[in-house]
């Protein structure tokens, strides 16, 4: 537009900008929060302390609950082990009282036909060895 004289402003020093940056804007924002902190005080309890109440209140029933809860899977679960410790124990005896049956109990294909002693065809072991 003609005769519009559009006047900027002067850059202003680093250090300037600087100290705006570094010390006058977190001093304002310290400043803005002691103010408002009574008030956000207020707010948060407003908003939090019926909740915290109630978990005042029900709070010590769910962790007697929970505290049970583990408790017996714990317990559970070492009954387990126990067994298993009992039962690898037993297979152990077992297999020094008679080493010819420590396979015996498994689910593998057998590699003979016990009718014909004759060895089994659908053993891919006894496939290789022929």
């Amino acid at each position: 537009m003609p005769g519009l004289c559009v006047m900027s402003r002067p850059p202003r020093p680093t250090l300037d900008q600087l100290l705006d940056v570094f010390v006058y804007a977190p001093a304002g924002v310290l400043l803005g929060v002691a103010a408002e902190f009574p008030d956000a005080i207020r707010r948060g309890k407003d908003k939090l302390e019926p909740q915290i109440n109630v978990a005042r209140a029900v709070g010590p029933s769910l962790v007697r609950a929970a505290q049970t809860s583990v408790q017996e899977g714990f317990r559970s679960i070492m009954c387990n082990v126990d067994t298993t410790k009992t039962r690898s124990t037993h297979d152990n005896q077992a297999a020094a009282a008679d080493p010819g049956a420590e396979h015996a109990d498994t689910d593998a294909p057998h590699t003979d036909d016990p009718d014909t002693n004759e060895p089994d065809t659908n053993d891919p072991d006894t496939d290789a060895q022929r």
